[in-house]
């Protein structure tokens, strides 16, 4: 009967314990799934800002190139004598005469 009796409250603490476990285990996982979700979201940001630092570093050899290449690289654009130009410094000037008068 003794014996039984300490087997009775052996088992309850051990399922007591178990359940303590349990629960500290439930915390743990929701914890780490926390955790996974914002490592998962600095992954995406950081391939993002990888992309976008190779993008610019391709805009930089293109200026570079356009800026320190060789003559045949460089964009040099040269006024054609049949190409028609357009002036906006009068258009300027003008609107610029109104704005003046009005105020």
């Amino acid at each position: 009967m003794k014996k039984q009796h300490q087997s009775n409250i052996h088992t309850a603490q051990l399922q007591a314990r178990i359940s303590v476990l349990e629960a500290m285990l439930l915390e743990k996982e929701a914890v780490i799934s926390k955790k996974e979700t914002v490592i998962s979201e600095k992954g995406s940001l950081i391939e993002k800002l990888n992309q976008d630092v190779e993008y610019l570093a391709f805009q930089n050899d293109q200026m570079r190139r356009l800026i320190f290449g060789s003559k045949r690289e460089r964009f040099i654009p040269e006024v054609h004598p049949d190409q028609l130009t357009l002036s906006f410094e009068e258009e300027v000037a003008a609107v610029s005469k109104t704005i003046k008068e009005e105020q």
